[in-house]
């Protein structure tokens, strides 16, 4: 009898749902009824992985590194943390493989930082007067929630 949904509840996840393990190198992982699955790149197809990456996880070697929920949706408005000392607004326009935001920004001295160079992650963002910036979901606090401007439809 397969155990496998079993031993995704034990480690804290559902069959399907798409993690990383904290000491590997950002590949993705997922439980299925056949094992463990891993994708090194969005461009990559999901494979089959060793065996001992799950028994590493079991014994407690790996740990898994959920992905945050996303409280937030494009189109929201939102006041953000950077620098640790400042605040801005911005709208949210894109999300990154990390799931940190794209923002663009509402307040106009605002000089964001990814315009001319480009994001960890190679992305480049840039518009004429450098007002993009990407924010991790916990340094966010929701200002205005984005409206479906359909008759009686809210977010």
């Amino acid at each position: 009898m397969n155990k496998m949904k079993e031993v995704a509840a034990l480690l804290g996840v559902e069959l399907g749902e798409v993690f990383r393990i904290k000491e590997e190198c950002g590949e993705k992982y997922r439980l299925a009824m056949e094992g463990i699955y891993v994708k090194e790149d969005e461009d990559a197809d999901w494979d089959l992985d060793y065996p001992e990456r799950l028994t590493d996880l079991l014994l407690g070697e790996y740990t898994i590194e959920k992905a945050p929920p996303r409280e937030f949706q494009i189109g929201d408005i939102v006041r953000f943390k950077y620098f640790d000392d400042y605040t801005s607004k911005g709208i949210i326009v894109a999300w990154d493989n990390d799931g940190a935001a794209c923002l663009i920004m509402l307040e106009k001295d605002f000089n964001g930082h990814w315009g001319n160079s480009p994001h960890p992650d190679g992305t480049r963002i840039h518009n004429a007067n450098d007002t993009c910036w990407f924010v991790d979901v916990k340094d966010m606090t929701l200002i205005t929630p984005v409206q479906d401007l359909r008759p009686g439809k809210t977010k």
